[in-house]
């Protein structure tokens, strides 16, 4: 989507603003330049973090406090029981309490895409850690035998 007016020249007031909304929101920058029509397009952000080193020094700092506040909302939603339960009132009148699936794997979607986008953004703090090890017999060391055909 094609906006006229938006800025095109590097601007450290700009910059410092774009940086501030992705600190402390959930969108990434697509989202942000279509409902903000002062942030110049995105390709025009990628090209000042290309020639801007201070500028691309900030979006880092900023994309660290966006993970850290992903982070404290894993928690947050973890935490919240609040619509975990329904109450249902069957046809005598007697009510009683169910689990509310729907919420529940709700919010278990809302902390597993967290968890998802912030392994992909930094894997070496948030990523999946697989290891491989090679041992030999019993846990022991691996043993290389070498046998001379020409015996």
């Amino acid at each position: 989507m094609a906006h006229t007016g938006r800025p095109s020249e590097y601007d450290p007031v700009i910059a410092a603003y774009f940086c501030e909304l992705i600190a402390t929101g959930k969108q990434g920058i697509r989202r942000l330049c279509d409902q903000n029509d002062s942030l110049p397009e995105p390709q025009t952000l990628y090209r000042w973090m290309s020639q801007h080193p201070e500028f691309r020094e900030q979006y880092a700092h900023a994309k660290e406090e966006q993970l850290q506040l992903l982070e404290d909302e894993i928690l947050e939603i973890a935490d919240d029981s609040t619509n975990d339960y329904v109450t249902v009132t069957k046809k005598n009148g007697d009510e009683y309490e169910v689990l509310n699936k729907e919420a529940v794997m709700r919010s278990n979607l809302r902390i597993e895409s967290r968890k998802w986008l912030m392994g992909k953004l930094k894997p070496k703090k948030y990523g999946e850690k697989n290891t491989t090890e090679h041992t030999g017999a019993d846990g022991g060391p691996i043993q290389c035998i070498t046998k001379s055909i020409l015996e």
